[in-house]
């Protein structure tokens, strides 16, 4: 139980502010010192011409080229030839392989776009996916990808998510989408102390009874000034919040939380979490695998790498390698920077 003291503030350790941690960055895709876009488009055209495919050549090229760089090749290859590259690769290509290749052939926005549609689309709804992909963006990148869905599938981003979910867990989604998170440094230390009160004093079972306190602090403040909040959490009760949240709650609003107390802490161990996730056991979520791939190779998927192997005591090389055959395998460690294609 929490003292006197350490209840109500009195430690100079409550006042004042402090700035936060470096941020992560450790990409396994770079641009590509001597790029030129014509001779790339050349090559790729020339990979996909006459009878066969040179999966080889396509796979070696666009594992060593910026999401930059694939559009501006993108729009030499339809000056070259007046076509439209993706389609052209896709007519070659087939199963993950072609998956894959469409991700880093679309532009940041246009991907995420898509991977949310496909998430809200048709029956049942992948609540993961709008989680991991809401709750992990920069508010930069969520105002690119609301602009990219509305484009795309002439729809509004809200509404759809408001007609696939419901309750407290649609509050805290929308909330996510439409307030822009603190993107600061600095921590308000009185300030994440008294909310880490509140937070223990409430409880999460009651979270949702008063969402305009609980709904702020989660999808509003930067993710360096929650990580201090969760710190201060445990030093008033001894327990983390992510165990009170376990035994407390279930279900979508859980793992909301859960997800972003883990990025605020450690984003390549939650990316590498759901790495492993999705390739453990019988059966392997490719979706899942292609997506976390493919949106972090240009920011800290080499840390993710990392992590995967703390975490779990085996390489991310060694899961996919497991998981995954012939031209799907060999993107994908392209991709993360282990082996080129062979």
């Amino acid at each position: 139980m929490p003292t006197e003291q350490t209840k109500y503030g009195n430690s100079a350790r409550h006042h004042g502010s402090i700035k936060a941690l470096a941020s992560f960055h450790d990409p396994t895709i770079v641009e590509f010192r001597s790029f030129n876009p014509d001779d790339d488009a050349k090559a790729l055209h020339k990979a996909m011409k006459g009878f066969g495919t040179d999966e080889k050549a396509i796979i070696n090229l666009l594992t060593k080229r910026s999401n930059y760089q694939r559009q501006i090749i993108t729009d030499s290859y339809q000056a070259l030839y007046n076509k439209d590259l993706l389609k052209d690769l896709k007519s070659e290509l087939s199963g993950t392989l072609s998956e894959v290749v469409e991700g880093l052939m679309q532009s940041p926005d246009v991907f995420d776009a898509n991977e949310i549609h496909r998430a809200v689309a048709g029956l049942g709804t992948d609540e993961e996916a709008l989680i991991e992909i809401l709750c992990s963006r920069s508010n930069a990148e969520i105002q690119a990808l609301r602009a990219a869905y509305e484009r795309l599938f002439k729809k509004d981003l809200r509404k759809d998510i408001e007609g696939d979910t419901s309750g407290y867990f649609r509050r805290l989604l929308i909330a996510e989408l439409q307030v822009p998170r603190n993107e600061a440094d600095e921590i308000l230390l009185y300030q994440a102390y008294h909310e880490a009160l509140a937070l223990w004093e409430t409880g999460p079972k009651k979270w949702a009874q008063d969402e305009a306190f609980s709904i702020p602090i989660f999808t509003r403040r930067s993710h360096a000034h929650l990580r201090h909040v969760f710190d201060e959490y445990k030093k008033i009760c001894g327990v983390d919040i992510e165990k009170d949240i376990t035994n407390e709650m279930t279900g979508d609003v859980a793992d909301f939380f859960l997800t972003i107390i883990k990025l605020s802490r450690n984003p390549p161990a939650y990316f590498a979490e759901r790495l492993y996730r999705a390739m453990k056991g019988i059966g392997t979520n490719e979706k899942e695998v292609v997506r976390v791939i493919v949106s972090r190779s240009e920011k800290d998927l080499g840390a993710v790498k990392t992590e995967f192997a703390k975490l779990y005591g085996k390489s991310l090389e060694s899961f996919i390698s497991g998981d995954f055959s012939g031209d799907a395998k060999k993107i994908l460690l392209a991709l993360i920077g282990e082996s080129p294609a062979k």
